[in-house]
């Protein structure tokens, strides 16, 4: 820490401990990315790395917390289109 890899799938993955560290991160203004391999998504690429910009944590009705992470890609090709995107309906009015 504060250079700490985690890759989901493996034995010792645990998404709470990931959770606590990028919050943790977060607060202490650290850098931080994130990374796909293969993906089945129009919205996210392959092989792509992300600045991880910020993380949160929000009450959304009916669903209870949801954690999320506000990602940015820096080639610009393509856009978020999934559920918590700019035109999702997952967004109330007291969420934005």
């Amino acid at each position: 820490w504060p250079c700490t890899l985690f890759i989901h799938g493996w034995p010792d993955f645990e998404a709470e401990v990931l959770w606590a560290t990028l919050c943790s991160s977060r607060d202490a203004d650290f850098l931080m990315t994130c990374s796909t391999k293969t993906v089945q998504s129009s919205s996210l690429e392959s092989g792509h790395v992300y600045s991880l910009i910020n993380v949160y944590e929000v009450e959304a009705p009916g669903q209870g917390a949801v954690r999320l992470l506000k990602i940015r890609n820096p080639n610009s090709r393509s856009k978020w289109q999934g559920n918590w995107s700019d035109s999702s309906s997952s967004w109330t009015p007291q969420l934005r």
